[in-house]
């Protein structure tokens, strides 16, 4: 009678140890938090290696990272624990991007899910004024319209 009243917790505790201890990997680190320039890469690290050597420094069409909306581009593993993707094009300007880290990451890796690689948001500079100028043009005699030049 002793031994089952011991036996349930036991098993129990066994069964919820088990189900705790999952082999995941998170996002360490990234550039792609607030605002990031136009022009550059976007640098995502790693808490443990998912690329082999044989991986390294090579450019990729591989979707390890979907953004919304969407950027073209490729990536490339820079180290075993850093993917670097690299835009085609410049990003557009005070636009408000979403990321979210694929699964493909984990494809050469011993980890199965990964933490935190869902809820990356950045964006992109707001427009500013930077000069103005207004120049009065007209003939003699005929009345003057403004004309104004703005840059951002």
């Amino acid at each position: 009678m002793r031994i089952k009243s011991y036996l349930v917790p036991l098993i129990a505790g066994a069964i919820f140890f088990a189900s705790c201890k999952k082999n995941t990997v998170s996002l360490s680190s990234t550039n792609a938090k607030s605002e990031v320039p136009q022009l550059g890469n976007l640098v995502f690290r790693f808490s443990h290696s998912l690329a082999n050597e044989g991986m390294l420094n090579a450019w990729d069409s591989t979707e390890y990272i979907s953004f919304e909306p969407a950027i073209p581009g490729k990536f490339r593993w820079a180290s075993p624990d850093e993917l670097v993707f690299s835009p085609s094009q410049p990003l557009s300007p005070a636009t408000a991007y979403k990321a979210k880290i694929k699964n493909a990451v984990l494809k050469y890796s011993k980890f199965n899910s990964i933490k935190g690689g869902d809820k990356i948001s950045f964006n992109t500079p707001k427009l500013t004024l930077d000069n103005s100028q207004i120049f009065w043009v007209g003939e003699s005699g005929t009345t003057a319209v403004p004309q104004v030049d703005l840059f951002f």
